[in-house]
């Protein structure tokens, strides 16, 4: 994975940290988007301006999952975040 990073969307967004959990207040479309504990870690580091290498890693360790796991479910939860207009790369 490249170290890319990644910008939230403030303008259209509110987040919410529940305890491990998250919730995501989509502003334009009046919406609520739910994350479990991963997704919500996953969030919250990108929020942070950490790059999708040291997002990988962390989860990894937290986890205790392999890379290409880890890689790939990484992957999607990042692609679903840009297909809603959560974030978009920097």
């Amino acid at each position: 994975m490249k170290e890319e990073h990644y910008k939230v969307n403030t303008e259209r967004i509110l987040f919410t940290n529940l305890d491990d959990e998250g919730v995501i207040f989509d502003i334009e479309k009046n919406t609520y988007f739910n994350l479990n504990p991963t997704f919500c870690l996953i969030f919250s580091l990108l929020t942070e301006g950490r790059s999708v290498e040291e997002v990988k890693t962390q989860l990894m360790v937290d986890y205790n999952v392999n890379e290409e796991i880890c890689e790939s479910s990484l992957t999607e939860s990042i692609q679903t975040l840009i297909q809603k207009g959560f974030i978009s790369p920097v």
